[in-house]
């Protein structure tokens, strides 16, 4: 309860200031189909229809239809997005309690609310990322309460299931989910060959998604219908994801610029947590690394070496199908911005932790949980973090930042630290410089409190920088 009212409180504070519409083209078109199902006439907005998902408005449909007033209905709905993020508190004190065996009640509280606060879109509009970000934590926690009722045949069936329901809801949300059916096969697979284990029931695996999946894209094509002409809703954006991998051979700069975008998000997300994403990166990584060889003290592990296994497992996965995905897509628009020297739109592309950043989000809390719970031998981790994050801050500031140095649209994580105010301001190097000088800074501080066994302290000043 504490954790959630931390994570709530703040937030609905600044509801009062929030009057539709935010991001007007986005929330218009993601509203359509309720406001349609609610017989209101939206057919006026339908002329550049992009699909935003059906899953979650659907339930918005009785608010459309029964409240006149649109400030009420739309703070109504922004009120839901707090609440979506609120709940992330709970559910992660609950995981890192029951399956990752933290004793300190208070410092699993000031974990928890760090969790909650790293986010990539702040509660103060309508999106479906809200729902769909709560729903990925649902998904951790259904796989870690399979690990643990492997023995159990009735609880394994109804748990696949109850995972299958998650993730073709999360189909519903959002197209990108297709990352989170290839990264649960890349789990699996994994599990299988270090465990000698299926953690799931195939059966209903192969039944239920194989099912659910084909209905969720019925939905789509019926969700495109209802506004488009479209002979297929393949010819509407945001309906699938598709990229073409040929495209990095095209030219030496279509391959530096899948590097920048790769490495830039990769940095972008040590920028937004002072560096301390690193920690369960490289932690995570070194621990896959060891299962692939099936070493004996992964294979012999205890069930919290498991339970390790299976969130770095599934969270790397997805983070990183998620970026390469992006590093195809965005591709041509980084390409261009090499070619001329100047940042276009596509250039958002280093900075864009919107897609990847909840899949990370867990591999983060781990990584923290870890150090905690494995205090001395963090000590031979020091220098690769350190290496690592040098390095990355080095090529973001020598290779990256002078592309972006005068773009708006890539400098939203920095402008904090720069006391810059992206819409009226003049964006120039400067606006990049302090946020990584923080983040060098900032995780020195970090691990030299954890060494010091000063959790707590460490962890409160990582959640003022996250709420920040």
């Amino acid at each position: 309860m504490l954790s959630f009212l931390i994570c709530f409180i703040p937030r609905i504070l600044f509801l009062k200031d929030v009057y539709p519409l935010s991001v007007t083209g986005d929330e218009t078109f993601m509203f359509m189909p309720a406001a349609t199902w609610a017989g209101l006439d939206w057919s006026g907005n339908a002329e550049s229809y992009r699909y935003y998902g059906y899953g979650f408005v659907a339930l918005l449909t009785p608010l459309f239809e029964y409240i006149e007033s649109p400030v009420i209905l739309y703070r109504i709905i922004v009120g839901c997005m707090i609440l979506f993020q609120a709940l992330v508190g709970p559910i992660s004190y609950h995981i890192m309690k029951k399956y990752f065996s933290m004793k300190n009640n208070l410092l699993t509280v000031v974990i928890s609310v760090a969790c909650s606060y790293l986010v990539f879109l702040r509660a103060v509009y309508a999106y479906n990322e809200f729902i769909y970000d709560l729903f990925v934590w649902l998904i951790f926690w259904c796989l870690l309460e399979l690990l643990q009722n492997q023995k159990n045949k009735i609880k394994r069936t109804v748990l696949t299931s109850v995972l299958m329901l998650l993730l073709i809801y999360e189909m519903t949300i959002h197209s990108r989910a297709v990352a989170l059916w290839i990264a649960l096969g890349v789990t699996i697979l994994f599990y299988l060959w270090v465990y000698r284990r299926c953690i799931i029931s195939l059966p209903v695996t192969i039944i239920l998604g194989g099912i659910g999946y084909f209905l969720s894209q019925k939905g789509i094509d019926y969700i495109v219908n209802m506004f488009t002409n479209a002979a297929s809703s393949s010819e509407i954006g945001n309906t699938s994801v598709s990229f073409s991998i040929s495209s990095i051979f095209t030219s030496a700069k279509a391959g530096i610029g899948w590097i920048y975008i790769v490495l830039g998000q990769i940095n972008s997300m040590l920028l937004v947590t002072g560096g301390v994403a690193i920690i369960g990166a490289v932690i995570g990584c070194h621990m896959l690394w060891k299962s692939l060889f099936r070493k004996k003290e992964i294979v012999e592990g205890t069930y919290l070496t498991r339970n390790y296994f299976l969130v770095f497992t599934f969270g790397l996965a997805a983070s990183a199908i998620t970026i390469l995905g992006q590093a195809f897509s965005w591709l041509p628009g980084v390409i261009q911005t090499i070619e001329s020297g100047r940042a276009t739109d596509g250039m958002r592309a280093v900075t864009y932790l919107r897609y990847y950043g909840i899949y990370f989000v867990p591999v983060f809390m781990l990584g923290i949980v870890w150090c905690v719970q494995n205090k001395n031998k963090l000590r031979a981790y020091l220098i690769p973090i350190g290496l690592i994050a040098l390095a990355l801050e080095g090529f973001w500031t020598i290779f990256i930042v002078p592309y972006i140095s005068d773009f708006n649209g890539t400098s939203w994580d920095s402008n904090v630290f720069s006391l810059t105010k992206g819409w009226e301001d003049t964006i120039r190097i400067r606006s990049y410089l302090p946020a990584i000088a923080i983040t060098v800074i900032f995780l020195a501080v970090f691990c030299v409190l954890i060494l010091k066994r000063k959790y707590t302290l460490s962890t409160v000043l990582l959640c003022v920088l996250l709420v920040y």
